[in-house]
């Protein structure tokens, strides 16, 4: 991959020069002589990345994805150039995740209060306390797959005061919600579900992944999509393709 750095040329005695764009200045369009790569998409493949996910790490053993741009290049400082389409995925989410997560969603006036989550078998276990009712609360659920590839955790019981499970999470729905929107987080609450994003950032770009599979393994939860890599391979990240620019450099 060579880079071409994007420079103005000067005098021998010029003045003070102005100061430089900052990237999101810069025109969006590629160089001439990279054109015949432009709209192309950057292909990114990766192997056993590890990403902190606040005091977490989740744990990414392969990636295939593809980021689309809109127009003629992928601009990182422009994240509404692009969107993202994932191939084929594996990640995991380690219980603490889920349980910051959680305990996030509990933090100061949110509707939760003493959130504990963890791994039980083949089972995610929780505990806490609803503030609204004041009231304990007990809860299992197992991780799955909607019709539309989204991954969730469906509550198998819920053990709360004449509450049931329904209820229980028609009362915290919209709390949670607006605690997710002001916090951004990996947890959300649709159609009596509790949801899992493992892409816990506001857009853009927009991901696209459709999961085919979850389940607890080894005290994490683990959703996969697309067929896994064959072969070995040097753990880090790969890009290839298209016409990508980060600052104010241009790879190609």
């Amino acid at each position: 991959m060579s880079l071409l750095f994007l420079l103005s040329c000067a005098g021998t005695a010029p003045p003070a020069p102005p100061p430089a764009p900052s990237p999101r200045d810069l025109p969006a369009e590629p160089p001439d002589d990279l054109g015949a790569t432009a709209g192309e998409p950057v292909r990114v493949e990766g192997r056993d990345l590890r990403l902190r996910l606040g005091g977490a790490v989740v744990v990414v053993p392969y990636l295939s994805a593809r980021l689309v741009p809109a127009g003629a290049i992928v601009d990182l400082e422009h994240r509404d150039s692009f969107e993202v389409a994932v191939d084929a995925l594996e990640v995991r989410i380690p219980e603490q995740a889920l349980g910051d997560a959680v305990r996030g969603l509990g933090d100061d006036d949110g509707p939760l209060r003493d959130l504990r989550i963890t791994a039980d078998g083949d089972v995610f276990t929780g505990t806490g306390h609803a503030r609204a009712l004041g009231v304990p609360f007990s809860l299992r659920a197992d991780p799955g797959v909607t019709d539309d590839g989204a991954l969730f955790l469906a509550l198998e019981q819920a053990k709360v005061l004449g509450v049931g499970v329904r209820g229980f999470l028609g009362a915290l729905q919209g709390p949670i919600e607006a605690a997710a929107e002001r916090r951004g987080t990996l947890l959300d609450v649709s159609q009596g579900e509790l949801r899992v994003d493992p892409f816990p950032f506001q857009a853009p770009p927009v991901v696209h992944a459709t999961f085919t599979s979850a389940e607890v393994t080894d005290g994490a939860l683990v959703a996969r999509l697309g067929e896994a890599p064959s072969g070995e391979a040097e753990p880090g990240l790969a890009l290839q393709g298209g016409i990508l620019r980060s600052g104010n450099t241009v790879p190609a």
